[in-house]
């Protein structure tokens, strides 16, 4: 069996088995199971949901939502952040990795300092500790993505111009046609 098929199918038998809960066992061993909710960082997130998940790979809490949870390049991404400052920034840091899913190394990689004047016409800048983000943006045109069908994790690293930990974002996303 190939890596891609074997990793797609371990995947689908974790979130099967994270997801599933059994009943009662008979006795010529039929099971009776209900699909439950599953975990996500720490929420329980129901298995039938059209939404992406992301999970946090830091220590400063968010939540982060996109419908629909496998991205048409034809379509578009309605994308949901919920969170508060922890602490003030006026420049930092970027670190964003791109991997095949399944694998332990990046193919696409990023790292860059910025300043507010850089980044301003993408969120407000500077933030101070405990401002709150609320937020709801579509992004209309994706066809960009039409040529990188399949799927990925993303980590996004972002620190202030102290190397303090503003966000750590795990996301994993299909594309599809």
């Amino acid at each position: 069996m190939e890596k891609k098929s074997a990793t797609l199918l371990f995947s689908l038998a974790a979130i099967f088995l994270t997801a599933v809960e059994v009943l009662s066992i008979s006795p010529n061993g039929v099971q009776k199971m209900k699909i439950v909710d599953m975990k996500v960082g720490d929420k329980n997130v129901p298995i039938m949901d059209n939404k992406g998940h992301a999970s946090n790979c830091g220590k400063v809490p968010f939540n982060m939502t996109w419908t629909p949870k496998v991205l048409k390049s034809s379509g578009e991404v309605k994308v949901h952040l919920e969170y508060t400052s922890p602490h003030d920034l006026s420049s930092g840091f970027v670190n964003a990795s791109v991997f095949f899913y399944g694998d332990s190394e990046p193919f696409l990689g990023y790292s860059s300092g910025f300043t507010c004047d850089k980044v301003k016409e993408y969120f407000p800048c500077p933030v101070k500790k405990g401002d709150r983000v609320n937020k709801t943006e579509i992004i209309s045109n994706i066809r960009a993505i039409s040529s990188y069908l399949g799927e990925y994790v993303a980590v996004l690293k972002v620190q202030n111009q102290d190397r303090q930990e503003m966000v750590c974002v795990n996301l994993t996303v299909t594309v599809s046609e």
